[in-house]
């Protein structure tokens, strides 16, 4: 009984650290160039988890408030860590842009406000019903 006890704590615990990023460590941003970087995919990455991702590296990193980020590529081989995907970002306008309200990751010209990709941070996941 004991053995199965400690089982099931284990699993649960497992679960637990698998879905720790989930509830407040940010997926890693890393630069490309001066105006484009890219959000790291893992394991269980929301659409959410990505623009909150690219908005705070926006604001934390590139120092931008009042500008608009661009999806240039969606779930595709990391230009910086090689052997693991990613979605690509631009803070230029690019020809592909259309108006988005919405935060999907699967479309490039995709775009929002980075006030507004940061938003999705705070954002509930039990209201997420889109998965990357």
């Amino acid at each position: 009984m004991r053995g199965k006890i400690f089982l099931a704590t284990c699993l649960a615990l497992t679960v637990t650290a698998a879905d720790a990023r989930r509830f407040g460590d940010p997926l890693t941003a890393r630069p490309i160039s001066a105006t484009e970087f890219e959000v790291i995919h893992e394991r269980f990455t929301t659409n959410r988890d990505v623009w909150c991702a690219a908005g705070e590296f926006a604001r934390e990193q590139l120092g931008l408030g009042r500008a608009r980020l661009y999806l240039t590529a969606g779930k595709s081989p990391a230009t910086t860590v090689p052997g693991q995907d990613s979605y690509k970002f631009t803070t230029e306008a690019i020809p592909e842009a259309f108006q988005s309200y919405s935060i999907i990751i699967n479309r490039v010209g995709a775009n929002l406000s980075v006030a507004a990709a940061r938003n999705a941070c705070y954002q509930p996941y039990e209201l997420d019903r889109t998965r990357g």
